[in-house]
């Protein structure tokens, strides 16, 4: 407890003493401030090799202004670190540097990480805490996790085939499509023109342009495609292919 004490004096007298002196006790703040970290997900159930979001969004509820702020981001394992975008202060993962946060501010960062293969069917919890000068105090309770399930799609997409006639690889198959009856997909050339559509596909696509002008006969020419394949209603799978002859 501190006291402070004003007296007041001069040449002539004063006929009341008794108030020539006053005091005060201030009360110093309790150095502590209320940080709520707040993290979501924008794929709850992605597949392996799908990329994924997290925000987190850190507020200070003060008293007092948070400095030398610092939020930590682990991954766990079964995702890889991608990129991340902060609105304000630094990133290095996996710390996300603020410094000074006042009271009544907030700020956000978004965290991409890649689901790495083999971890379909697993559930993946990812916390995020955060380190300062002050005490948090943590009267707003955080809401600092995200749990990611890993979809099971148990397909295999090649990256390409060679319809030649020459009976190896002369169709585009994708493995495991038969436990997705009511798949669809789409191939689109490198204009964005598409080629090829089936509901359901039958891996049964032998490199012709079913869709659109040909000149000559319908043989695609050798290049990259892409395609969009959905197999669930929210599952969409994209990405390219190799046509060779």
């Amino acid at each position: 407890t501190y006291i402070n004490t004003a007296t007041v004096t001069g040449d002539q007298d004063d006929p009341d003493t008794d108030n020539n002196e006053d005091n005060e006790t201030p009360i110093p703040e309790d150095g502590t401030c209320d940080i709520v970290l707040n993290k979501v997900v924008d794929n709850p159930i992605p597949m392996e090799h799908d990329e994924i979001t997290f925000i987190i969004s850190v507020t200070n509820n003060g008293p007092l202004n948070a400095t030398n702020l610092v939020v930590t981001d682990i991954l766990p394992d079964g995702l890889t670190f991608v990129s991340a975008l902060p609105s304000v202060g630094t990133w290095s993962y996996p710390n996300w540097t603020i410094g000074t946060l006042n009271n009544g501010d907030d700020a956000e960062i978004s965290i991409v990480a890649k689901v790495d293969a083999g971890t379909a069917g697993n559930t993946i919890i990812n916390t995020v805490s955060n380190s300062q000068d002050q005490t948090d105090d943590n009267t707003t309770p955080d809401d600092d996790e995200e749990t990611v399930t890993i979809d099971i799609i148990t397909i295999f997409i090649p990256d390409g085939f060679s319809p030649n006639g020459d009976g190896i690889n002369d169709y585009f198959v994708i493995k495991g499509l038969e436990g997705y009856p009511n798949n669809t997909i789409i191939i689109l050339n490198r204009w964005g023109n598409k080629v090829f559509d089936s509901a359901p596909y039958n891996n049964n696509w032998n490199g012709k342009n079913t869709r659109g002008v040909t000149v000559g006969n319908d043989d695609l020419p050798v290049g990259t495609y892409f395609y969009i394949l959905k197999v669930e209603d929210t599952k969409i799978i994209k990405g390219y292919l190799y046509l060779n002859r």
